[in-house]
């Protein structure tokens, strides 16, 4: 512990200093705890490159959605900082607060689906029941939020677990149209079913390999579109995939190995990326120029259906092209089956 130095930025830096904190306890060293306590609530800003971004989406490792993975680590380890500095002279001020509740209520409730995070939220940890244990976290982080907040705070991340958890239930009370416009990510949510559309641009990255951690995901921000009723509908598909054929996307219909370059050299270079909305209803739209790939693509969003329409598909490649309505585990209800 003596090694532990406060650095780096976002969710690295929250790391960082919580390592000084404990250390700091174990020292019983009052100012370097306050110095730790300092690093960690500085982060609590919607202003800076990377972390939590003024649509309430989070963002690390540059211009990436990273809701999955750096931000869920990051709003698990905010809300308990939250609950364990509640009542003390370290507490978080109103204004901290109502940050970190934002972030739940205004972004990760968006992508969280009767107890399951979408897979377009994920990023590139696609482990073994990660939509559960994910948005698991998130009501976790819910309840530890709740001991430093406002009667009204309290009572809207209450309304957020009872929406979730337990799973399955059969509507969801919290309906609408976002688009996250600082990480291209749509979300369109009814009483009955949600689907989702995960983009990049040029100015933002779409997905990341590292530590050989989504060795096939270089596909999964091509316009990729999920659409859910129970929750689990993609629930573990992920050994069983056709990478090239990822819901929503039009990629070569190859038997060649998925691309496995990553990072600003292999970005979609389009800036016409983009989606409006009056909250209800809305419309996504993406230039694709990617990988020797040009298209237009378009989503239009209602409570009854999602219109997808493209337009001036083209490639350098002699390849063919092809692009997928969905993908997705087959489930027989048994019951009904039966009935019929």
């Amino acid at each position: 512990m003596q090694e532990a130095r406060i650095g780096m930025t976002g969710q690295n830096k929250v790391w960082l200093a919580g390592n000084v904190l404990m250390r700091a306890l174990l020292e019983e060293n009052e100012s370097l705890i306050k110095e730790a306590r300092e690093a960690i609530l500085e982060e609590i800003t919607t202003e800076a490159k990377e972390g939590i971004k003024s649509d309430w989406s989070f963002r690390q490792h540059g211009p990436m959605q990273q809701f999955g993975n750096y931000g869920l680590t990051y709003l698990t380890e905010m809300s308990f900082y939250s609950n364990l500095f509640a009542g003390t002279s370290l507490a978080m001020n109103p204004r901290q607060q109502s940050i970190i509740n934002n972030l739940l209520l205004q972004g990760y409730r968006w992508v969280i689906w009767k107890g399951h995070m979408d897979i377009n939220a994920l990023g590139r940890q696609l482990f073994h029941n990660a939509p559960l244990h994910k948005a698991l976290s998130t009501g976790f982080a819910a309840r530890s939020l709740s001991a430093n907040s406002t009667a009204a705070e309290q009572e809207s991340l209450q309304a957020y677990i009872d929406d979730n958890f337990p799973t399955g239930k059969p509507e969801s009370a919290f309906t609408g149209h976002k688009y996250f416009w600082e990480s291209d990510l749509t979300i369109h949510r009814t009483p009955t079913w949600m689907a989702s559309v995960k983009m990049a641009s040029n100015r933002v990255l779409g997905t990341e390999l590292v530590n050989e951690d989504n060795l096939k995901g270089y596909y999964m921000a091509d316009g990729a579109t999920y659409i859910y009723r129970r929750g689990d509908e993609y629930l573990n598909v992920f050994p069983f995939w056709d990478w090239r054929k990822i819901s929503g996307i039009t990629s070569y219909n190859s038997a060649e190995p998925v691309p496995t370059q990553y990072g600003p050299q292999s970005r979609n270079q389009s800036s016409f990326v983009g989606g409006m909305t009056d909250g209800t209803t809305g419309i996504t739209a993406m230039e694709l120029n990617r990988d020797g790939i040009q298209a237009r693509k378009t989503w239009v969003f209602t409570d009854k259906f999602v219109l997808c329409l493209g337009s001036d598909i083209q490639t350098d490649s002699c390849l063919q092209l092809i692009t997928s309505v969905d993908q997705r585990l087959k489930k027989l209800n048994l019951v009904e089956l039966a009935g019929n």
